[in-house]
This record gives structure tokens, sequence and C-alpha cells, in this order.
């Protein structure tokens, strides 16, 4: 087998199956490759019956894991490929995306794809634009330092060098996973021939908050995993974000009213980064 293609797929993902399938059912690569997905919740035979339907040589687990690291994992040790490609339910691949993820694997070790937005509203074109600084700001002499798993592909046998994905973070798992790869110098190159678009949530302040919370929690835990910080700078990086959130609200009430909107959602992210910060670090949760 030469790919295995994981995908961990949230309960209010499900409905983007439909497209997720059958844009990997048009793929161009040639290759023997395999899809392997797995579903929170539990086993739904109707499910089941629909992904078969299409032509892909596909496995399908359920896992009661509300924790993409676990549901991950699980996939892993499932997979037959010599290279695993990791896509998120909620997005949608070019035709010659896997084709073009794993070409240039061999002369590095890894490849990190990258994504545009499904949509061109206002929102998803900012959020479009985040990640694709996270991305090249991720890059150091050559190397990713950190990775998405949305869009990303590594040599079986590197991974497993490594270790597969911390179940003890319930987000930055796959950041951690790439800073691993990266401290035991693996060539992790990033690769803006391999796209994908990505469906970003419709933005909620109540939402953005919960996504800020979810994001602030994951970031405290690899930080304590790997810088061990003090408690004051700790502190210091919780004022930070309540800095950007007030940061975020100021440029609101000065925005028009197409960007007004978005700058309120990002102010309550940044907000809910402070407060899943300081709940991890009073809790160690």
């Amino acid at each position: 087998m030469d790919v295995s293609v994981i995908i961990p797929c949230v309960k209010n993902h499900i409905t983007y199956l439909d497209d997720l399938f059958g844009a990997l059912s048009k793929q161009t690569f040639v290759g023997e490759w395999e899809v392997i997905l797995v579903v929170e919740g539990d086993n739904n035979g109707e499910l089941i019956k629909k992904i078969k339907q299409y032509p892909l040589n596909t496995r399908i687990y359920f896992s009661k894991a509300r924790n993409p690291g676990v549901n991950r994992n699980i996939a892993l040790k499932k997979a037959k490929g010599n290279i695993i490609a990791f896509i998120d339910s909620d997005c949608i691949p070019y035709e010659n995306w896997l084709q073009n993820l794993i070409k240039p694997i061999n002369d590095c070790d890894g490849t990190q794809g990258i994504d545009y937005s499904y949509d061109n509203t206002h929102l998803g074109k900012f959020l479009e634009k985040q990640q694709l600084n996270f991305l090249n700001n991720s890059v150091e002499k050559g190397r990713c330092k950190f990775i998405d798993t949305r869009n990303f592909a590594i040599m079986t046998e590197a991974l497993k060098k490594v270790g597969y994905f911390d179940e003890n973070l319930v987000s930055s798992e796959d950041k951690d996973l790439g800073y691993r790869l990266f401290k035991s110098n693996f060539n992790i190159i990033l690769n803006k021939d391999a796209i994908v678009l990505h469906r970003w949530q419709k933005g909620s302040l109540v939402g953005f908050f919960k996504w800020g919370m979810w994001y602030g929690r994951g970031d405290y835990n690899f930080s304590q995993k790997w810088h061990n910080p003090s408690i004051i700078s700790n502190l210091k990086s919780i004022l930070k974000d309540v800095e950007s959130a007030l940061f975020w609200s100021i440029k609101a009430l000065r925005s028009s009213d197409s960007e007004r909107e978005v700058n309120f959602l990002f102010s309550s992210r940044q907000l809910g980064v402070a407060c899943g910060k300081l709940r991890a670090m009073l809790f160690k949760t």
C-alpha cells in the first residue's frame, strides 16, 4: 500500500462527507491508496452504506472519544500505507491534491499543504489569511516547525520514530507532533501545490469564544509540556491575549460595517484564548 489517507470526523461534519468523498473519488493519484475514516459517535449503518457507494478503498470506524488526536491514532494503528496523508472532514481537496501532496516525499520526510477558504465571505478570507500566515511563519530554515493535519503527509516510518499524537492534548495535538518531528530533525517542507478548501464555521461571538477557549487550553498544555514556563510567564501570556482582545474591539469600533463583525469575533476569540489558558492553569485540565 502506497498511501493511507486518514480522516477524523466530528458529529457536526458528517453532512460534509459527501463533498469530501466526491472530491477524493476524483483524485488524479494513480498509486495504491486507502481511506480510513474515524467518525465520532455511535455505529451508523446508513453512513457506512453511503460512504461505501464511493469508488474508494475505504474503512470506517466509530469512536466515543471527542479528541481528534485519539481518533487519528485509531486510524494510524489500522493504516497500511508507507505514507500517511491527513485531511479533515470539513475540507475539499483539489483533484491533484494527493498527487501533489506526496510528490516531494522522495526528497523529504513529509509535506505540509495549504488551505484556502471554501467561501469568499469577509470572515472566510480573513481566516484564510491568518492560516496562510501561520504556515509561512512556521518555516524555519526551510523546514516546518509546526504542522496542520487538515492537509499533511508524512512517511510512516518517520511518524513511528517520534510517536503518534499525544492523547493528553485535546487541541494543539498536531502542533505538538510537528514540533517533535522538527526537534528530531525530520525534514517537513511547506508544499503550496497541495491545496484543499476549508469550511470555516460561521461566526458567532459565543462560538468564537468557545473556539478560543479550546485553543487556549491546547496552547497552555503545549507550552507546559515543552517549555514549563513560570506562573508569571503564564500570566503575562494571558494578559497579552486580553490586550489582543481589547485591540480587536477598538478596531471593530473604528471599522466599516463589513469589517466590524469580523473584528468583534476575533476579540471574542482572543478573550476565549485567555480564559482557556487561565482555566487550564488553575484546574490543570
